[in-house]
């Protein structure tokens, strides 16, 4: 279905009658630009077999910095993946830490245990990718209390 027109009401309008995509905006944080990105560049997340894989897509895998048998430093994110991807993902990051109660809770606790803001904001713009795949390849909404659900045997 092509796009109609370039106005926001109508790409909202294109965006939520899609199935993928009305699941991605289902998790608070997550909005039309950043579902936008997310869909487009994993090509609604059929490159990528696992959420690992999309992490590293994404260049938000972190990277260990080590010769031979010498570990030199931290592991840090590096400048490879996907670079819009990666900062549409912060982005929704800095809402996603105030409005959605797992990355919330996530983003707090690793500012509790001493991590810098922006080292929080990665690891909580990655767990927002591990979301956004989960919806998209379960076919379902978002659901905050998922975990807390007593899960059906299969």
């Amino acid at each position: 279905m092509p796009l109609p027109s370039c106005s926001y009401h109508h790409a909202t309008a294109y965006l939520t009658s899609a199935h993928p995509n009305e699941t991605v905006l289902s998790i608070a944080g997550v909005g039309l630009l950043t579902a936008s990105w997310l869909l487009v560049a994993t090509l609604n997340f059929t490159s990528c077999a696992s959420p690992e894989a999309a992490t590293a897509y994404a260049g938000l895998a972190p990277n260990p910095k080590e010769s031979g048998t010498s570990v030199r430093g931290r592991e840090r994110i590096g400048h490879g993946g996907n670079k819009r991807l990666r900062t549409a993902l912060y982005l929704a990051t800095l809402s996603a830490a105030r409005y959605n109660p797992l990355i919330k809770a996530f983003y707090d606790r690793l500012r509790a245990a001493g991590k810098p803001k922006k080292v929080a904001r990665c690891a909580a713009a990655r767990k927002l990718l591990h979301l956004a795949w989960a919806v998209v390849q379960k076919r379902r909404a978002f659901d905050p209390l998922y975990q807390q659900q007593p899960q059906q045997a299969a």
